[in-house]
């Protein structure tokens, strides 16, 4: 926003503040939660995979499938322990591991899964989002 004043029969245009600036940053940089569920078998290779394409932090989840053992075996499911992997990446890069992820899953051998991701809202703090982001620049 501008503001206008008056001085000498001019009108002098304020630039707007400096938070709008650091705000367009932020937003450029926007993160996601990828969650990744895997048989519990390959949970440390995907987890080792997606660190390398850039998440800064992940956490693994163990689970198990509540699947009856007559939908398993129509679902062709063998394993119901599971592994859930959270990781936060950036948005600019979540194709890329989506599609990744999805190449993995069909071409490694018990190594079918599911990935997607999940917008954040707000992190508060920049100290916290500058660790997330990996941003090795301080937002003043």
């Amino acid at each position: 926003m501008e503001e206008k004043t008056k001085a000498r029969g001019k009108v002098n245009k304020k630039p707007a503040p400096k938070a709008a600036a650091k705000e367009k940053n932020v937003s450029g940089n926007r993160l996601m939660l990828l969650v990744t569920i895997v048989n519990r078998k390959k949970a440390e290779y995907y987890a080792d995979l997606i660190q390398d394409m850039g998440a800064n932090l992940s956490f693994v989840a163990m689970g198990e499938g509540t699947a009856s053992p007559g939908m398993k075996e129509l679902l062709g499911l063998t394993d119901s322990l599971k592994a859930v992997i959270f990781s936060v990446v950036k948005e600019k890069s979540q194709n890329t591991i989506l599609k990744t992820l999805n190449d993995k899953f069909s071409s490694i051998r018990e190594g079918m899964g599911i990935a997607f991701t999940v917008p954040f809202s707000s992190v508060i703090g920049a100290s916290v989002f500058n660790f997330l982001s990996d941003n090795r620049m301080q937002f003043k």
